[in-house]
């Protein structure tokens, strides 16, 4: 929550956070805190457009990612 609050005090582009969650997520895919800031960060920005292939290539890894599958619903 306070990365949240300093990025968005800091009116930062929260496209470029995305991106930089990528890498996390990639290395921690079942890592719950990440998929929830995710989730916020993409609410925030208002376009989840690019989330679905996100979590296709999370699939690829471990089809049974349950955080991947609650993040894509």
């Amino acid at each position: 929550q306070y990365r949240r609050a300093c990025l968005k005090a800091l009116n930062s582009d929260l496209t470029e956070e995305v991106k930089y969650m990528d890498t996390f997520a990639d290395e921690n895919p079942k890592n719950y805190q990440i998929w929830q800031h995710r989730r916020v960060i993409v609410a925030m920005i208002g376009d989840g457009s690019r989330e679905k292939e996100f979590c296709e290539k999370i699939f690829e890894e471990d089809a049974k990612n349950y955080h991947a599958w609650a993040h894509r619903q």
